[in-house]
């Protein structure tokens, strides 16, 4: 036990960059915590199988002026990212920066669209 109200803490790699830190509580529920928001999930299996949509959900973007947004890219292959973003130029830079830096010989039209997630 890390304290009273905490079991243990692990992190679980998502995918496509993404990783949510899980805070195990005694009782067995579960809490997600990311860069986005914190979940709290009626235990490990709602986690695994995608519960999220019937959890209790704080969103830690909502008063930041931050959106989530998806950015498509055509190099050789389709492929979509997730960036934090205020706005779809700001978007569209941080995605080519992220892309940028995997693939050396990318060119200004591999981004064929950004849309808010």
């Amino acid at each position: 036990m890390l304290g009273q109200f905490i079991k243990h803490v692990d992190t679980h790699e998502m995918g496509g960059n993404v990783t949510v830190d899980l805070v195990h509580l005694p009782d067995g529920r579960v809490l997600g915590v990311n860069d986005e928001c914190v979940v709290l999930y009626a235990s490990i299996d709602d986690f695994l199988s995608g519960g999220a949509s019937h959890a209790p959900t704080i969103d830690l973007l909502e008063n930041s002026g931050m959106k989530t947004y998806n950015v498509t890219i055509c190099h050789m292959a389709y492929a979509t990212i997730q960036v934090q973003a205020q706005n779809e130029d700001e978007a569209n830079n941080k995605a080519w920066d992220e892309w940028d830096g995997e693939a050396d010989d990318c060119a200004s039209n591999d981004i064929t669209n950004i849309e808010e997630a």
